[in-house]
């Protein structure tokens, strides 16, 4: 169904009519004099804590009116980029609301929400895909529209998503859909940037899929504080530690021991790459020479012994 909804989405120019009862509750206000404390409440989360080299952040916007999560997403090792709410230590209750809405304006590439249920720092998430307008707009994203995933695969028979225990949100850009065997048709290595306005719950008294608000649809503000107003989170570094026994906690250890070797393995292989390349540049060589050289199909060693002949 989720992926349904994906071209929905894309196809969707609104989906709001008249009479349509919405009421929208921001959580995050990533605009005016709010941005810069709910930027203080995000982190990253990129392939580089898998050996990967993709870079992202979460700033202000170059114009100044809202936030920008934005970067450069390579394929190498990984093929993800990420921003998140800092894990709360109380869960925010939105179990009055109908789903997830985000404004945003984005780059033509697609995009996830992901959604954290469980106070444990794991792998499992919900996750919604999501093609940001080229232009400002609210994307609304129904709870039901959400699928249980593993590191992007779906999990057989999940449960649904319960909106009453929300301990994290997070935007992720990723090669894969749902599951290393799907690809995002809208991902392209390189530079992204999508803006976001606000991220926050909606309420609709009609049963809907995921869409697009047209420009001017009438929607209703909530008039107490903003959701934000009483999120609790954890202080860095004094998250809740994952449960498990003793096998989790091996398994975790070794997964730390490979990730740092790995690291220093495409660190120390880029440092010797730029240092040959350095090296030949400075004889007068030609960098796109060289980098047609080194993608160059090597030839079978049959045909090199008949050359030889």
């Amino acid at each position: 169904m989720a992926l349904a909804l994906v071209a929905i989405l894309a196809a969707t120019s609104g989906a709001i009519t008249a009479g349509r009862r919405l009421l929208d509750a921001p959580i995050f206000v990533l605009r005016g004099p709010e941005r810069a404390e709910a930027l203080s409440c995000f982190e990253r989360v990129d392939d580089q804590i898998m050996g990967g080299i993709s870079q992202s952040a979460l700033v202000p916007s170059y114009d100044g009116e809202c936030a920008s999560f934005l970067g450069v997403v390579r394929t190498d090792g990984g093929g993800f980029c990420g921003t998140r709410s800092r894990l709360l230590s109380k869960p925010l209750n939105l179990g009055g609301y109908s789903g997830i809405y985000l404004r945003v304006r984005g780059d033509g590439k697609r995009y996830k929400l992901n959604v954290r249920t469980s106070e444990e720092v794991g792998e499992l998430v919900y996750q919604c895909a999501f093609l940001p307008p080229a232009e400002m707009a609210t994307v609304r994203l129904p709870f039901t529209a959400f699928r249980l995933v593993k590191r992007s695969n779906p999990v057989p028979s999940p449960p649904p998503l319960d909106p009453h225990t929300i301990y994290q949100l997070g935007v992720v850009l990723s090669r894969f859909a749902f599951g290393e065997e799907s690809s995002n048709d809208a991902f392209a290595a390189g530079p992204f940037r999508v803006d976001i306005e606000e991220i926050g719950a909606f309420r609709d008294e009609l049963d809907f899929e995921a869409a697009i608000d047209e420009p001017g649809a009438p929607v209703a503000r909530s008039a107490g504080p903003p959701l934000s107003a009483g999120l609790q989170l954890w202080p860095e570094g004094e998250e809740p530690r994952r449960r498990g026994g003793l096998r989790a906690r091996l398994l975790r250890f070794v997964f730390r021991r490979v990730r740092g070797t790995l690291r220093q393995r495409v660190v120390a292989r880029r440092s010797e790459r730029a240092s040959k390349l350095w090296a030949l540049r400075k004889q007068g060589r030609k960098l796109s020479e060289l980098r047609r050289a080194e993608t160059a199909p090597t030839p079978a060693p049959d045909a090199e012994a008949r050359r030889g002949s």
